[in-house]
């Protein structure tokens, strides 16, 4: 957790010996204020941000490909208002 109700969620996936990843989203909704973005693990390749104008019709997302066998996911989550 940040300082203000902020926080940010992080997870890694891995496949040894991959090339490179990507995750594909079949429900996908950023609220506004929140950011996401994939990275490998030594932060090498980092793909753009995402916001709340990622958001899609149908609600289905997938990243750009990110090199090597681990992906980062990282989402921050902005203060939740009562």
């Amino acid at each position: 957790e940040l300082p203000g109700g902020a926080a940010i969620w992080q997870i890694a996936l891995r496949s040894p010996g991959a090339v490179n990843l990507s995750i594909n989203f079949s429900s996908f909704y950023l609220p506004e204020g929140s950011y996401l973005h994939f990275y490998n693990e030594d932060r090498t390749d980092v793909s753009k941000g995402h916001n709340q104008d990622s958001n899609l019709p149908l609600q289905r997302f997938g990243s750009w490909i990110i090199e090597g066998e681990t992906i980062w996911i990282e989402y921050f989550q902005p203060p939740v208002m009562s």
